[in-house]
Parts: C-alpha cells; structure tokens; sequence
C-alpha cells in the first residue's frame, strides 16, 4: 500500500509469484512496471548479493518467538502431509528445542538484527509494533521507503491493516498445500496467545534458551498486550 500510494486490498500478484524460497517465473518481475517487491523468509547470509550490493532496500519483519512458534504449529498442521494428529508437545520437541529450519530462528534472529543495525538500507519491523503502534510504525516504514504519504494517508493504510480486516480481504496462496484447501494462514494475531500452548516448564526451557543464544543481541520484543 505504501510504495504503490493506494489503500487498495491485494492490487499486486499473489505472494508466492514474487517469493524468493519459491520464486519460478522470473519473466513476471522482467515484466513489473512498478517498483518491485520481493518476499523472503531467508535469512541475511542467503539473500541475493546483488540485491544487497546494489544497496536495495530490504524490511525485516519479526516476531516475538513465543507466538511465532504457537502461529507456525498451527499452519503447519494443517498442510498436506503433516500427520493430523501432530501435537503441540511434539512440535515443541522437533522445531523449538531443535529448531534448524533455514538456520533456525535464533540464528536468523541474530544475522537480521546485525544487519539492521549495520546498514541503512535496511528496516526492521515488530509484528507487536505494528499491533499497538500502528500509526507510528507504519509511518517510519514510509520514511524508509521514501515514498510520499501525509498523516490522513498513514491513518487510512493502518486502518486498513487491522488483523480482522486483512483476514476478511486475504489473499492466500498457500490454499494450494493446505489439506482441505481452505486458508488457514491468518489465525488469531494476538500478542500473548502463547500462554495458552507452553507449558510452565517449556516456558522456563525456552527462556534459558533464549538468554544463552540472544546474549548480546537487543531486540525488543512483547509478549503480553500492554
């Protein structure tokens, strides 16, 4: 909405067209008039170095682990080819205490924090930011994004992005590996819904290791609305 100055739901092509992990036509970004978009899960040491030699903008967007980690059980059990009967304490086990899935979380965590810090061609975003400080969050993107805006603009993008209304207008591509093609990407998005999955003991685990692999690394995240 920002970089094409419009407050128009899904005016671009699906997220997957445009996805780096998955990206299959590069003809359709040869062919993009408009300043491009590309999406990525990938972490800073395996983005395009050209992308990043050229010096072109990249936003980082995180999340507090907690509620990341209970919104990927949650989509991940849905898709096709995950047993139905996966449970959360297995999940737990596989992806939380052994997280190695594209480096895992805290690795990424740490290389997109470094590079946020160091270069100024890049923005780092909080999904809880976004949540309670819309208004400011989405203006300072703008500014990153040196695009024009003014105050009655920003106010109107943020109405926009509010969770319920962006699940009411969602455009879900991955409907294609879901096991009943049905969306099941947009949930909850809640802050703090990860009380209701750990377990105090889980809890406790996770947070020693968190201050062990995070040692050092300052990022602010919220876990509980405010």
């Amino acid at each position: 909405m920002l970089v094409d100055h419009t407050t128009e739901y899904n005016s671009r092509a699906g997220t997957l067209k445009t996805h780096i992990d998955f990206m299959t036509d590069f003809q359709l970004l040869e062919a993009e008039k408009r300043q491009r978009i590309l999406h990525s899960h990938l972490p800073w040491s395996f983005l395009p170095t050209k992308h990043i030699n050229k010096k072109a903008k990249v936003v980082y967007v995180n999340r507090n682990p907690k509620d990341r980690h209970v919104s990927q059980y949650n989509w991940l059990k849905e898709l096709n080819g995950v047993p139905p009967n996966w449970t959360w304490k297995q999940y737990y086990e596989d992806l939380v205490i052994n997280d190695t899935l594209l480096t895992g979380w805290f690795n990424y965590t740490k290389e997109m924090t470094k590079a946020a810090r160091n270069n100024k061609n890049m923005h780092d975003v909080l999904f809880e930011d976004l949540k309670l400080r819309p208004i400011e969050t989405i203006k300072r993107l703008a500014e990153f994004l040196e695009v024009p805006f003014d105050d009655q603009f920003i106010a109107e993008v943020a109405d926009k992005n509010v969770f319920q209304k962006l699940k009411d207008h969602k455009q879900d591509a991955t409907v294609a590996i879901s096991r009943d093609y049905k969306s099941v990407l947009f949930r909850k998005g809640e802050i703090g819904d990860w009380k209701n999955w750990f377990t105090v003991s889980q809890n406790e685990q996770f947070d020693a290791m968190y201050k062990k692999e995070m040692e050092g690394v300052e990022v602010d995240f919220t876990y509980e609305m405010q």
